[in-house]
């Protein structure tokens, strides 16, 4: 049965919220024809298409820079959405939020909201791994991938992952590969800081790498 997006927007806003922290531009439904989301379409993958495959703790900053805390979030990282639980049930933000923070274990990860508009390459949630002069993103999609096993009439369905790093310096948003030569390449203006850095015996062979790479420029 359909869902009055009136009704399910009225009902989440005042069981969770509180009137003053939600806008009225802000709804908060399920999918486009307005049913309850659930785990069906991922039954019988292989691996998980969120971030965290369980519930955590989070909060989200709206469109119009209002602060909502203590939610339970999960990330789909296929469809790219944010989720949020109440009552048992899934629903996703309409339209999507401004930036969302999700907490596991003691960590809290960061994820804003990007456009071609505002630089990037593509719209949708980008992952915020170092903030400052010189800002490093992380781009996950997720697909789920159907496979037949050799002499099999089976069809094995698999989430795929695949990363892009994206670095933004002075509002320019460009592709950034995870080696060292790109990185010289990449950052040839800044030559001794680079060499400072290698002689430190760090690495710029991984993500941990880039990360104090970066968070290195910006001190």
């Amino acid at each position: 049965m359909k869902l009055n997006f009136k009704i399910v927007s009225a009902i989440l806003f005042f069981s969770l919220f509180a009137a003053k922290s939600l806008s009225a531009q802000y709804q908060f439904v399920a999918d486009e024809k307005g049913r309850v989301l659930t785990d069906k379409r991922y039954e019988n993958v292989e691996g998980s298409a969120y971030l965290f495959p369980d519930w955590k703790t989070g909060e989200v900053i709206t469109n119009d820079n209002k602060l909502v805390q203590n939610l339970s979030l999960k990330y789909d990282q296929v469809t790219d959405n944010l989720l949020f639980q109440a009552n048992g049930a899934s629903y996703e933000f309409i339209p999507k939020v401004a930036s969302f923070v999700i907490k596991s274990g003691g960590i809290s990860r960061k994820f804003i909201y990007l456009t071609q508009e505002t630089g990037a390459s593509a719209k949708g949630y980008f992952e915020v791994l170092v903030d400052g002069k010189f800002k490093l993103f992380k781009k996950t999609k997720k697909t789920v991938l159907e496979a037949k096993g050799y002499n099999s009439a089976n069809v094995n369905k698999v989430i795929d992952e695949n990363k892009k790093y994206y670095y933004a310096e002075n509002g320019k948003f460009k592709e950034l590969k995870i080696n060292k030569k790109a990185i010289e390449n990449t950052f040839a203006a800044y030559k001794p800081e680079i060499d400072a850095y290698l002689a430190a015996n760090k690495s710029l062979k991984d993500e941990a790498g880039v990360i104090s790479f970066f968070q290195f420029l910006n001190r």
